[in-house]
């Protein structure tokens, strides 16, 4: 599935496993060092998408 701009997404480390149970709106995304990676809302640095298992539309 592809993420782009504007959908909402749950994080999900994957240290811990468990994600904090709010949706984060993606910004934008990008390749970082050659992976696929997200700018989720509120939060400053990017996450790589292979961490996201739960979309929610």
């Amino acid at each position: 599935m592809n993420i782009t701009s504007g959908m909402k997404v749950r994080f999900h480390p994957i240290i811990g496993g468990k994600h904090d149970g709010n949706l984060y709106e993606v910004r934008c995304t990008g390749k970082l060092y050659g992976r696929d990676f997200a700018w989720l809302g509120s939060k400053t640095d990017p996450v790589d998408i292979r961490s996201r298992p739960c979309l929610c539309h």
